[in-house]
């Protein structure tokens, strides 16, 4: 969740710009950015939510030595997904996302589904300083359900999960300081990994690749995710944002048997995507906001490319 409650600063007087320093810092609103993830909330009983409306266009596709190659009749898909965080404690958070994509292309038509579902767990284990820019340290660990569709498909485009029960972890840096004109800027460090428990049987069409009459298991690889987000503070409502983001995940390893009987063992190769995100927030109040932008694949391996406006609003209660 991107929304951030900031409290008073409480400081030793110590110069009249230390003290504009502080006031800038605490009484800006910010509602983003885009990507990157929030510290846990710092109120029990603080209910945070945003919904997201994103769509996505396919630009084209990265090869395996990172060559940029054109529109080749790829998918593209609309999405409409919600952060939702909870306030277990004034440290400790409770976390989720549940999302519905439907997609398209020319070869199969179109299809809808559910993701898999996260829930997390997050704990604030240091706050924020605002006087020094001391970054707040937030970790989190958590679980994504096997919620979404991943086989026994009569179109692939239905299939928006992995079947995969998987354990992921993360660790959250945040800055809140003033640039020393009088406008606030945060800065936001993150970095998580998400590891599949066990293999999956796979069926008949799947996610993986598979036709009619497949009977296997499949070994989905571990992933990991850096980033790093900056909010700029126009004025207290309005705010620039930026988000740099790399994604790389390992290849699956599949084994079965196709449906004449003869033996199918494949491994996929790993890929890698960096992509940008700047945006526009704008806060009514403290707790409410909206955020727009737009996402662009960089560079990749193995990837598609890709071009995603997207518009979410923030609420905090």
């Amino acid at each position: 969740m991107k929304r951030v409650l900031l409290s008073a600063a409480m400081v030793l007087p110590c110069s009249a710009h230390a003290q504009e320093t502080v006031d800038a810092a605490s009484q800006q609103w910010f509602t983003g950015s885009l990507y990157a993830v929030s510290p846990a909330l710092s109120q029990a009983g603080a209910l945070a939510i945003e919904p997201y409306a994103i769509t996505s266009f396919n630009t084209g596709s990265y090869d395996a030595d990172g060559h940029h190659h054109g529109p080749d009749g790829g998918t593209d898909a609309a999405v409409l997904l919600t952060v939702v965080k909870y306030g277990l404690t004034n440290k400790l958070t409770i976390a989720t996302t549940p999302s519905v994509t439907h997609s398209w292309n020319a070869a199969q038509g179109t299809g809808t589904g559910f993701g898999d579902l996260p829930i997390e767990l997050e704990y604030r284990l240091r706050d924020t300083v605002i006087a020094t820019g001391a970054p707040s340290i937030t970790g989190s660990i958590g679980l994504r359900l096997p919620t979404g569709r991943f086989d026994h498909l009569r179109n692939p485009l239905n299939a928006h999960g992995s079947g995969a029960w998987t354990l992921k972890a993360g660790l959250l840096a945040q800055s809140l300081f003033n640039t020393g004109s009088g406008h606030a800027m945060r800065v936001r460090l993150y970095g998580s990994v998400a590891m599949p428990v066990a293999r999956i049987s796979v069926h008949d069409v799947s996610v993986y690749g598979t036709v009619d009459g497949f009977a296997g298991r499949v070994m989905p690889g571990p992933s990991a995710e850096i980033g790093m987000s900056v909010g700029y503070g126009l004025t207290q409502r309005w705010v620039l944002a930026l988000d740099l983001l790399y994604d790389n995940a390992a290849g699956f390893r599949l084994d079965g048997t196709r449906g004449d009987g003869t033996r199918l063992q494949q491994r996929s190769p790993s890929s890698s995507s960096f992509a940008v995100a700047p945006a526009v927030e704008y806060s009514w109040s403290a707790n409410a906001g909206i955020i727009a932008g737009v996402a662009f694949s960089g560079a990749g391996s193995n990837t598609s490319s890709f071009i995603a406006p997207q518009i979410a609003v923030s609420l905090a209660f």
